[in-house]
């Protein structure tokens, strides 16, 4: 560190160093607990950030008012929802990645997974099910097929089977949105959720933009991508993670496709119950 900010900066950005590694590097130390909490919840307003995300800042220092955070531009609004907040992405990744680790372990944190569970709370209070459902990293859907078998045409065994039961009326079929992979960006998997008013949110594969483009005006308009929300689908990744922890899953020691199906049955029965003892205790 020299005496010359701007020689420092200089220096750092000739390094190698990124712009936000080098703001995560000057900000108050007492800030990162926030902000590593602030990093598990997609958006947050005031509110979450008060009552859920600063009580589980455990740090040496004092928690950050929301406001100082805002000030210092080290949150930022989300357009289209007033008083909503949001990390940059690159600092969500960064700050994320501290609850992960490097020790190699399939398991996630026990802190993590009881903040997930007061952020989903929290969110169920204020009527949003739908960023609830995606903090409770819970199995909606197990359809098993051959190890040959290819995933695309599971895309909408698994979505017919989900079933979402709210306080009052008939259980929620139908999601706003579904991010998956290039592997499931079919016309069948598009068709059919445009004709339940599903939001697609999977990638075009090249050789099918490619051929698009070849057709002109015949190839249909290009599709869209919220890459933003396809981020998101690291919630899939994290509840498999979730369903590996028991080792006869992963390994998968069945010889028979009933005992390994009565096995993943079993597993997603006690991430249920262990949720909802959580949520009684």
């Amino acid at each position: 560190m020299t005496d010359d900010p701007l020689a420092d900066l200089t220096r750092r950005l000739a390094a190698g160093e990124s712009l936000e590694d080098i703001a995560r590097s000057v900000r108050p130390p007492d800030w990162a607990p926030a902000l590593r909490v602030c990093a598990v919840a997609r958006t947050f307003d005031e509110p979450l950030y008060e009552n859920v995300l600063a009580p589980a800042a455990h740090g040496p220092g004092e928690v950050p008012p929301l406001r100082d955070l805002v000030e210092e531009r080290v949150v930022r609004p989300v357009g289209g929802t007033p008083r909503t907040y949001t990390l940059s992405e690159p600092d969500r990744t960064s700050y994320f990645l501290d609850w992960i680790g490097t020790g190699g372990s399939d398991a996630l944190p026990a802190e993590l997974l009881c903040l997930e569970r007061q952020i989903a709370e929290h969110r169920l209070v204020t009527g949003d099910h739908t960023e609830a459902v995606r903090h409770l990293l819970l199995p909606m859907s197990l359809v098993l097929t051959a190890g040959q078998a290819a995933d695309s045409p599971q895309f909408v065994p698994v979505l017919q089977k989900v079933r979402v039961r709210l306080p009052l009326g008939r259980p929620r079929t139908r999601p706003d949105a579904v991010a998956a992979d290039k592997a499931y960006s079919s016309r069948a998997n598009r068709s059919y959720l445009r004709k339940r008013g599903i939001k697609a949110v999977i990638p075009e594969k090249k050789d099918q933009a490619a051929n698009r483009k070849k057709k002109g005006r015949r190839g249909g308009r290009p599709t869209r991508h919220d890459a933003d929300l396809y981020k998101e689908r690291n919630t899939v990744e994290r509840l498999i993670n979730k369903m590996k922890a028991w080792r006869g899953i992963a390994t998968r020691y069945d010889k028979t496709p009933e005992s390994y199906l009565a096995g993943l049955h079993l597993r997603a029965s006690m991430i249920w119950i262990n949720d909802l003892l959580k949520a009684t205790g």
